[in-house]
């Protein structure tokens, strides 16, 4: 038995690849560069821009950029993604200054009644959809400003309530039979 039927044999082959699945965007590079060798193909997608050298002409590609062109979506994406990376850091920075000065504040015996951001209009998108969590329908606290649905209605409150509509109800029926 050779290592090869062996390998497969033992169940740890590497998984097939369907072929309606695209190979990866390096197998793909690969590929185009083969079948077309003046393709300009974007590195980090496998996707093929143009298979001759007079269609991006123009462009005024070096043969190194050439090899190592990435596509304008790629550029965009990553662009996108450093900019989301940096706004999520800048909002880290800011808790963790928030949660340090009113650490200090509490130390200093400085407290607020509502928190550090009582101020709606400086509320986060987070805090404001926990906020409007908070209020839901499910956890009505009438003390709460700006809860949503109707209130509950106090026990004691709807059995009276059916008293008297079992009352009213009686009294119909019996003044019928009587007519």
């Amino acid at each position: 038995m050779n290592s090869e039927t062996q390998h497969t044999e033992s169940g740890n082959s590497p998984p097939q690849r369907h072929r309606l699945t695209p190979p990866p965007p390096a197998e793909c590079v690969e590929i185009y560069r083969r079948r077309y060798p003046e393709a300009l193909v974007c590195i980090e997608c496998g996707a093929l821009l143009a298979t001759l050298a007079a269609s991006y002409v123009k462009s005024n590609l070096t043969e190194a950029q050439r090899l190592a062109y990435v596509c304008g979506e790629c550029q965009w994406e990553a662009a996108e993604a450093a900019r989301v990376k940096a706004l999520k850091a800048e909002i880290g920075r800011r808790t963790i200054t928030a949660a340090r000065d009113a650490k200090t504040a509490r130390k200093a015996g400085i407290t607020s009644p509502t928190g550090p951001n009582s101020n709606p209009a400086r509320r986060s998108a987070s805090e404001r959809h926990i906020l409007a969590a908070k209020t839901s329908r499910s956890s009505y606290d009438p003390a709460v400003q700006g809860g949503r649905g109707r209130p509950p209605v106090p026990e004691a409150v709807r059995k009276q309530k059916a008293r008297e509509r079992q009352r009213a109800y009686r009294q119909r029926q019996t003044s019928q039979v009587t007519a």
